[in-house]
């Protein structure tokens, strides 16, 4: 019901290629449904990356997105918008990817050695 009723003006991704199946199809279906709808990605460029899958994508921002959404942020202020009405309740996530990107590469790791008893020696 609610994904029915979605008709976005301006969708900005945070970071890279969305895991999910179904927001790429609500991307694709609302950009179908309003033609002045415009699709950002913000996420620093790497060359070897597939970042628009869908290609839906109708501009790339190749920035840090911490350091782009604080300077939207800051030009927003400038122009007199409400600092109350700037933030969100999602905020919190921030902190944790960060938290998470640095710890998943030794998450992943110790997740995929094999205990001691299942590990096969090569003799």
């Amino acid at each position: 019901m609610i994904k029915s009723a979605m008709n976005p003006d301006l969708i900005i991704q945070i970071g890279a290629t969305l895991v999910s199946t179904e927001l790429p199809d609500l991307i694709a279906q609302s950009l179908k449904s309003n033609k002045n709808s415009r699709h950002i990605m913000v996420h620093p460029h790497h060359p070897a990356e597939r970042n628009d899958p869908s290609f839906t994508l109708t501009h790339k921002v190749s920035a840090d997105p911490v350091e782009f959404l604080g300077s939207v942020l800051y030009h927003l202020k400038c122009l007199g918008a409400d600092y109350n009405t700037l933030g969100s309740d999602l905020l919190p996530i921030v902190s944790l990817g960060r938290a998470l990107g640095k710890e998943m590469p030794s998450i992943i790791h110790s997740s995929s050695i094999l205990p001691p008893e299942d590990q096969k020696t090569t003799a």
